[in-house]
């Protein structure tokens, strides 16, 4: 069995590294990346409400992610996941809580009529996400 090291373990913080909002964060271990958190900043109408994704890689983002990990339905930590679907093209595994799964899309449904159908902003994200597929896991405390 080999030991594992701090330096096998990477995080960079695409988002919220030193604010509120936006969490977001990726971690690479053992071969793996996963992003935790995809969240948006509430305090921003431009492209700063989201993580900065471009950091991950040219091409198809479900190449360099290997999972998406949310860790509760505040938009602060789930809001860019639509747009993070949509406009970056992800469309690998997304994890979260059943209660999370259940409150998520009606949540980020409802800021979609506000921003896009309200305020009529483009490139946003659309009303996909009431129909996605989120997968659940089920935590044991």
């Amino acid at each position: 069995k080999t030991k594992r090291t701090m330096s096998d373990i990477k995080v960079v913080p695409l988002g919220a590294g030193q604010d509120v909002g936006r969490s977001c964060i990726l971690v690479n271990i053992g071969g793996k990346r996963i992003m935790l958190d995809c969240g948006m900043h509430m305090g921003y109408n431009d492209q700063r409400r989201f993580p900065d994704f471009s950091y991950i890689g040219a091409g198809p983002v479900t190449d360099y992610i290997d999972c998406v990990i949310i860790s509760h339905f505040h938009l602060d930590h789930c809001g860019a996941l639509p747009y993070f679907t949509e406009m970056y093209g992800y469309d690998g595994p997304v994890y979260m809580t059943h209660p999370t799964k259940a409150i998520c899309p009606i949540l980020l449904e409802d800021y979609r009529k506000i921003t896009v159908d309200k305020k009529g902003e483009t490139n946003f994200f659309t009303s996909a996400v009431k129909n996605s597929n989120f997968e659940i896991f089920r935590i044991f405390l």
